[in-house]
């Protein structure tokens, strides 16, 4: 067993007896680990009102090849303030918690990936809230989740021509084999392939800095159609089989959420 000072970022709470908290954490040095906190939701000084989708400081109790490890003298490093009081962006961010608590099941160091998903969260919390464009980040942060876990896609040229793709026109991803290719290239069309407008293609082979800029003009619906893509993408090569009820609510959320240039309406 070792004791050490470890970054946390909470994936998910829930309570344990009377005081105590189950949670599963992402860690810099350990990946995902299950820990217990005891005594954390006592009302004297010892509580520390830790939620979902907090950066916390702590102590952990670290024993390999154990499925619970405790969790000690927590500090708040980061609580986002500005996802936490919308809830657009509580949904955004709780689709991408999903998917990582169904897809990484290893204690494994995942450094490059946690300082991503802290960046997506700082992100995330200074981000104008408008509909597509969060719809369209999350689908590149998603589709970056994958490259970081080995599964990911070059979205700067054809694997059949070897040409770059132009923003006007569709492109083809074949979500098992992980193939990105113009629309009309050879092999024929395939059971899992999903067309994606060039536009997007183009954002999501920008660098990770320049999410924010240059954002296609996409209409709401073909960015849920995206983010399903995304979502479709993660779940097959980290084999989630279980449903996702964050993404049916983010679709019920945002169909009924007016935007931006559509009168309150839908798209539908």
């Amino acid at each position: 067993m070792s004791i050490e000072k470890c970054n946390s970022i909470i994936l998910a709470t829930m309570p344990y007896r009377e005081s105590s908290i189950l949670m599963y954490l992402f860690t810099r040095k350990h990946g995902r680990i299950h820990g217990l906190a005891k005594g954390i939701r006592t009302s004297d000084r010892r509580g520390v009102p830790v939620e979902r989708g907090y950066l916390i400081e702590h102590m952990i109790y670290f024993k390999p090849h154990r499925d619970l490890h405790q969790v000690t003298d927590c500090h708040i490093r980061e609580h986002y303030p500005a996802i936490r009081g919308n809830l657009e962006k509580t949904a955004v961010r709780d689709v991408l918690f999903d998917l990582m608590l169904g897809g990484i099941k290893d204690t494994d160091p995942h450094p490059e990936l946690f300082d991503y998903l802290r960046r997506y969260l700082s992100h995330l919390d200074e981000t104008a809230c408008e509909g597509s464009v969060l719809l369209l980040s999350l689908s590149k942060i998603l589709f970056g989740l994958a490259g970081h876990l080995g599964f990911g896609i070059d979205f700067g040229r054809c694997v059949a021509c070897g040409k770059g793709f132009g923003e006007t026109i569709a492109v083809r991803l074949t979500i098992d084999r992980g193939m990105l290719r113009c629309r009309d290239c050879p092999p024929a069309q395939a059971k899992t392939d999903r067309l994606l407008p060039g536009s997007a293609a183009a954002y999501f082979a920008r660098p990770e800095a320049s999410q924010s800029r240059e954002i296609p003009r996409l209409t709401d619906k073909e960015s849920s159609a995206l983010l399903h893509c995304a979502c479709d993408y993660c779940r097959h090569h980290l084999e989630i089989h279980r449903r996702l009820e964050s993404l049916s609510f983010i679709e019920h959320l945002f169909a009924a959420s007016p935007q931006p240039g559509n009168g309150g309406g839908d798209d539908s």
